[in-house]
């Protein structure tokens, strides 16, 4: 199951598209989750997208996880 599909699966707000994944391109280390431009996402929500992604992929290989309108250190998370 690739990053996409667990996305959908576990969170509804990819169901409804409010999020969708933008890129997620492994060999350049970039992963963007982009919301809609009227979506006022919480950061606590965003930021549990962050963790979630950074648990199901090669988090070393990532600086940055851009979710909506935020951008989170793969460290710190």
């Amino acid at each position: 199951m690739d990053l996409n599909e667990k996305l959908i699966k576990h969170y509804d707000c990819f169901n409804t598209e409010r999020f969708w994944l933008d890129e997620h391109n492994e060999d350049e280390g970039f992963l963007s989750i982009v919301s809609s431009i009227t979506d006022t996402c919480p950061v606590n929500l965003c930021k549990g997208i962050a963790r979630f992604c950074k648990k199901n992929i090669e988090h070393e290989k990532y600086k940055f996880i851009y979710v909506g309108c935020y951008v989170f250190e793969t460290n710190k998370l």
